[in-house]
């Protein structure tokens, strides 16, 4: 869905990172705050969408103009990620 290069954090760094407990990144990505992945055979967040120790502003508000637009989140996070 995205291409290798584009940089994962497993949870467990993403939960370190923002200072949170695993069970929280997990909250933020089923309330859409946060987008995950499956990358060999484990769940990731791209670490474009941290900025430092917070989620990059503006992510939550854009996903979900997405999702109410009709896009799935694999459609969202192509999108995302695609060139213009």
């Amino acid at each position: 869905m995205l291409p290798d290069d584009v940089q994962v954090l497993p949870v467990a760094e993403v939960a370190a990172q923002l200072k949170v407990p695993v069970s929280r990144v997990h909250q933020l990505v089923r309330d859409g705050h946060l987008l995950s992945l499956r990358r060999d055979g484990g769940m990731v967040i791209p670490a474009d969408f941290l900025d430092g120790a917070v989620v990059v502003k503006g992510l939550p508000g854009t996903v979900t103009v997405l999702r109410d637009g009709g896009f799935s989140d694999d459609d969202v996070l192509r999108w995302l990620f695609a060139e213009d």
